[in-house]
């Protein structure tokens, strides 16, 4: 089975516990059967590598302003074009191509930064596309499928990326 998506959010848990406590209908709008029976369900899928990085869009946003080339140099046209070079959302890329390397097992510069490149969808979703080395690393350490989630505030950008053995649909 692929992985269809992968999303990242925080939850209180002490408060989730407690929206439980008083609905307690809640959790069953919420979760199906199963899941309220059984909350240690196996994902039948190689999981090759998870990495996750956060940026501080400002400190990041500061980069851009002090190098003027930076931008140039990390992204390709495809991620410049499709941010418009907000830095929020060249920070969330950025975080993605470091949490592609820690998928790999590698750190940052054993691949060309280029070599990691963030595509949207038609959807607006991102894709996470491997070229040169990277594609090389990643057919050699199994990655078949990759999945990846960006978000960001004015603060910071973080992304998840998980690397499978199986094949998305």
């Amino acid at each position: 089975m692929g992985v269809v998506g992968v999303g990242v959010d925080v939850v209180d848990v002490e408060r989730f516990a407690a929206v439980l406590a008083r609905r307690a209908r809640f959790a069953q709008r919420v979760f199906t059967p199963g899941e309220r029976a059984d909350t240690s369900r196996e994902v039948a899928m190689g999981v090759v590598g998870v990495g996750v990085d956060v940026v501080d869009v400002e400190r990041f946003a500061a980069v851009l302003a002090r190098r003027a080339r930076f931008a140039q140099r990390v992204f390709t046209p495809g991620e410049r074009a499709d941010t418009r070079d907000a830095p929020e959302r060249l920070a969330a890329r950025f975080a993605a191509k470091e949490a592609t390397m820690k998928c790999l097992g590698v750190g940052l510069g054993a691949v060309g930064l280029h070599d990691v490149e963030v595509r949207r969808e038609p959807s607006g979703a991102p894709r996470l596309v491997l070229h040169g080395a990277a594609a090389a690393l990643a057919r050699e350490r199994g990655a078949l499928s990759w999945h990846v989630s960006l978000t960001h505030t004015a603060i910071t950008a973080a992304a998840v990326v998980v690397a499978s053995t199986e094949t998305s649909p």
